[in-house]
């Protein structure tokens, strides 16, 4: 028989779970101290002297001298109101579930491993190194400026184009496939990708100032050297 409070309400029991549920506008500690006495009566002593939190409910487990189990589970209250469940478990049906718990070990194990492994290659992928892109860098520039993934610099009027076409001829013979080109002698932009990184070059050349070039990356690390 599991036993219930005077102040119980919504009273209802399943057989197929074995669980009692109810409601009641007392106290938590006083849930738990009237299944103290209660219980006691029957022979059942709770495994620890607090109620611990598990999965957000508060519970205390009860055992008896056959090794049957109660569990009383308190979840949060609300609308003023504590529910409240004691569910039955006897000493074979905990004895199945741990052979069942045991026999699913390996199989867990195994999904635990794959699934690290799995966590553990995705982060080094997402943390590698970028790969480092190769950039000669042409003589008589002045207020350069770089970054890994960015490099500019100015040149004399008119050379611009010249710059952006050695460094495409570069590029091409590297691997690099071009996407998109659009050269002139005043302005350009050239796009070019490898596998999971891209490349751009782009150059303003008015006549009027030092031409400007800029390359910059995605995905990859520009390394220059001159020539």
């Amino acid at each position: 028989d599991l036993p219930a409070p005077e102040k119980a309400e919504e009273l209802q029991y399943s057989d197929s779970t074995k669980e009692l549920s109810f409601a009641t506008t007392g106290d938590k500690n006083a849930v738990v101290d009237y299944y103290k006495k209660a219980l006691a009566q029957a022979g059942w002593q709770p495994t620890l002297d607090k109620t611990v939190k598990i999965d957000d409910n508060d519970t205390m487990i009860f055992r008896n001298p056959a090794k049957d189990m109660l569990t009383l589970s308190m979840p949060p209250a609300s609308d003023g109101k504590i529910r409240v469940s004691l569910q039955h478990q006897s000493a074979a049906e905990i004895a199945e579930l741990e052979r069942q718990i045991k026999a699913m070990a390996p199989a867990l194990r195994k999904e635990a491993q794959a699934r690290e492994a799995k966590e553990a290659a995705e982060f080094a992928e997402a943390h590698k190194p970028f790969p480092k892109v190769a950039v000669t860098l042409p003589d008589g520039i002045t207020d350069v400026e770089q970054t890994k993934d960015e490099i500019k610099f100015k040149v004399g009027n008119g050379k611009a184009k010249a710059v952006a076409e050695a460094w495409r001829k570069e590029f091409r013979e590297s691997g690099w496939k071009e996407n998109a080109a659009v050269v002139a002698a005043m302005a350009g932009s050239i796009a070019f990708t490898k596998e999971k990184q891209s490349l751009t070059i782009s150059y303003t050349d008015t006549g009027m100032m030092p031409a400007e070039i800029r390359l910059s990356a995605m995905g990859a690390e520009l390394e220059s050297s001159t020539r």
